[in-house]
């Protein structure tokens, strides 16, 4: 998945009134991040490799606090601890991981 392809993503159902914002980044990929938000907010990504499973961290700009936390286990399984409503689509076939949050209510 190239950055245009990312883009492409990231942009696909941000027109909808639900939608606050969205974020595609590669699997495993510090710098591959892209992102589009209705509220103006900025967010960024950190990955990192444990025991057993692959951590995705997306923190709220340039802080600590993070707006999601996705473990991708080795065995396929998919732990998600969330802030903010959002949903979460990993696709390790097309090496991408796209978060979109929601409005409440």
């Amino acid at each position: 998945m190239n950055k245009a392809g990312l883009k492409a993503i990231v942009r696909d159902g941000l027109d909808d009134p639900n939608v606050l914002g969205r974020i595609a980044c590669k699997l495993r990929d510090d710098d591959s991040l892209v992102q589009a938000h209705n509220d103006g907010r900025d967010f960024r990504v950190g990955w990192g490799q444990h025991l057993g499973y692959l951590r995705c961290t997306i923190f709220v700009g340039a802080t600590d606090d993070a707006l999601a936390q996705i473990d991708i286990h080795d065995d396929g399984d998919v732990r998600v601890e969330a802030w903010e409503p959002l949903s979460v689509t990993i696709s390790p076939s097309e090496d991408l991981i796209c978060l979109t949050r929601f409005r409440l209510g």
